[in-house]
């Protein structure tokens, strides 16, 4: 699955599963009972589901990312005040 987009991928065999994993840093290994029976069909994980356990994985590393970059942003803006933030 990848953490960023909540697409799940599939491989056929562990060498090709390796060589993603290596590449991306985003994707995660997964297990095939983890998926619901919804998310088998689409291939994806929605950014709402908090109930399953791959829900709970992509949510929770999206609110970490999302407090990451708000820190980030923070910390920028005391370095340098003089320039023009969005406020969202």
């Amino acid at each position: 699955m990848d953490t960023r987009t909540g697409k799940i991928h599939e491989y056929s065999n562990n060498d090709e599963l390796k060589k993603a994993l290596s590449e991306n840093e985003d994707l995660v290994k997964i297990n095939n009972e983890d998926i619901t029976a919804k998310q088998l069909e689409n291939m994806q994980v929605s950014k709402h589901d908090s109930v399953s356990k791959l829900g709970k994985h992509f949510t929770g590393n999206r609110k970490e990312r999302r407090r990451k970059a708000k820190e980030y942003k923070r910390k920028l803006k005391h370095v340098y005040p003089e320039l023009k933030y969005n406020e969202n």
